[in-house]
């Protein structure tokens, strides 16, 4: 399950899912990468800051909010997905090569397909 949680600059938070740990805040604008385990599960984090404008219509511009966004997500749920993707793909070459094998008069041959 997905943990999230959006701070704005005085820490007040607006949103959250779960309780994700409390990281640094990024001293740049670029999002920062964090692992770390939540009940002893694996879970890569993101946090990033970010600008929040309320009423951006209104003649002033608006109000203007420095929001910090935190969200992790188990690894091992991203790993499943990539273990069953390469099986996919492993069982769809398979049967594509013996498919273009016995069209191609190449059932017992054991050569390489071409490159396409």
């Amino acid at each position: 399950m997905p943990l999230f949680r959006v701070e704005d600059e005085r820490d007040r938070v607006l949103g959250s899912a779960g309780d994700p740990p409390r990281f640094e805040k990024p001293l740049s604008a670029a999002p920062a990468f964090h692992d770390t385990d939540v009940n002893g599960r694996a879970y890569r984090f993101l946090v990033m800051q970010a600008l929040r404008i309320v009423d951006p219509g209104e003649p002033n511009g608006g109000v203007r909010h420095s929001i910090t966004i935190v969200y992790g997500t188990p690894v091992g749920h991203v790993w499943h997905e990539v273990l069953e993707a390469i099986r996919f793909f492993a069982i769809a070459t398979a049967i594509t090569s013996r498919l273009y094998r016995r069209s191609h008069g190449l059932a017992g041959a054991k050569r390489a397909l071409p490159c396409l």
